[in-house]
């Protein structure tokens, strides 16, 4: 039944989130996510390597009904995977640090789009999570969407679940409908404006979680997170969902008043202009670069090209792909893999000829001199 390409034959093409990074958008996308337990069976952390396979043995046929007969590119058990392999799923997220350490019975299987992805007895016996890029109106409606898809497995799996509380999870923060949104916010404005501001911290007063994207690291640089609306989202409430959605849209709005108030005052445009002139030397000069480093000069960048206050003449699409290629080829275990990159020293200098490659060589970008800025 194990159908799997290597997934460093995958690695050569992005993430289908990571895709929506190229621009300077604010909203670039959202995840749908969907996890569940089956009855009568432990939950997987409490569970034995039989217990785990039993339940992948209940779970992997229904996939392949659900979906059609090719779409999965990569499935594997984790016993299958070496540790860079491992790795590069890790760091490029499709993958987590609780499969990553187990094995028997722990299933990972990522479409050929690389915008869907199921991983079994990872917290929960299943997870189903989809990328999908849009806006607000996109983002409003994801929730129905998700709910009207999870009935496709109520009907074929002995699922977990309570009519009073609903879905029943190993997680004590987790229950109602077992479906959750994540949505994909870039905010460099705010984030250069004050810099002082925890954005995870005001989040969590409101229920939301915050994360960072692309970046296991607690001093994250480059401003582009994962919004995820609260957990315990108990069944047909709407008001939760609504508050989420409210947080979401404010929070773009401000980074947009950000971005404006930018350029409308001397001072702040001057300091942009000075931010993105040192984010793009360290691209375009750097002999050794760190991946963090590299994340805060990428998002720098974008909100340069976004703004007009630098440009090139490479159309957009291929300029998109030229800042998504550098965010996946950059990491560290893909430098690691397909670079010889064996020492933190290695990767840091083959990361930064990289990007001496991609955005000095190719990309080309123009900066306006300071001096031009008024009022």
């Amino acid at each position: 039944m194990t159908r799997t390409c290597h997934p460093s034959k995958l690695c050569n093409e992005p993430p289908a989130f990571v895709r929506s990074c190229g621009g300077g958008g604010v909203l670039l996308g959202y995840n749908t996510l969907m996890e569940f337990d089956l009855f009568g069976y432990p939950f997987p952390g409490w569970s034995e390597a039989r217990d785990r396979r039993a339940v992948s043995e209940a779970i992997l046929p229904l996939l392949d009904k659900l979906f059609p007969a090719d779409e999965w590119a990569l499935q594997a058990e984790m016993q299958q995977l070496t540790r860079e392999e491992r790795m590069l799923l890790l760091e490029r997220e499709q993958l987590t640090s609780t499969m990553a350490a187990r094995g028997d019975g722990v299933h990972v299987l990522i479409n050929r789009r690389q915008d869907t992805y199921a991983f079994i007895n990872d917290e929960e016996h299943l997870m189903v999570q989809t990328y999908h890029p849009g806006g607000m109106a996109e983002l409003k409606g994801a929730r129905t969407a998700a709910l009207k898809d999870q009935k496709r497995f109520f009907k074929r799996l002995p699922v977990a679940f309570d009519r009073k509380i609903g879905m029943l999870f190993s997680d004590p923060y987790k229950g109602g409908e077992g479906i959750w949104i994540a949505a994909l916010v870039h905010i460099p404005g705010i984030m250069l404006s004050y810099p002082d501001h925890n954005l995870s911290d005001s989040m969590s007063e409101m229920g939301i979680l915050c994360l960072p994207v692309l970046s296991r690291s607690k001093n994250e640089k480059g401003n582009m997170y994962w919004l995820c609306s609260p957990t315990a989202q108990e069944l047909r409430d709407d008001a939760n969902y609504d508050t989420f959605l409210s947080t979401v849209q404010e929070l773009c709005r401000r980074e947009e008043q950000a971005r404006h108030d930018m350029l409308n005052s001397l001072s702040s445009r001057k300091f942009l202009r000075q931010s993105i002139d040192c984010a793009v030397a360290k691209l375009e000069k750097s002999r050794s670069l760190s991946y963090n480093d590299l994340l805060h000069a990428l998002s720098v960048l974008r909100l340069g090209l976004a703004l007009g206050e630098c440009t090139t003449d490479i159309p957009e699409e291929e300029r998109s792909e030229l800042i998504v290629r550098a965010y996946t080829e950059a990491l560290p275990t893909y430098l690691e893999v397909a670079h010889k990159g064996q020492t933190c020293r290695k990767r840091r200098s083959l990361r930064a000829s990289l990007m001496r490659t991609l955005i000095g060589e190719q990309l080309r970008i123009r900066i306006p001199s300071i001096e031009n800025c008024h009022e």
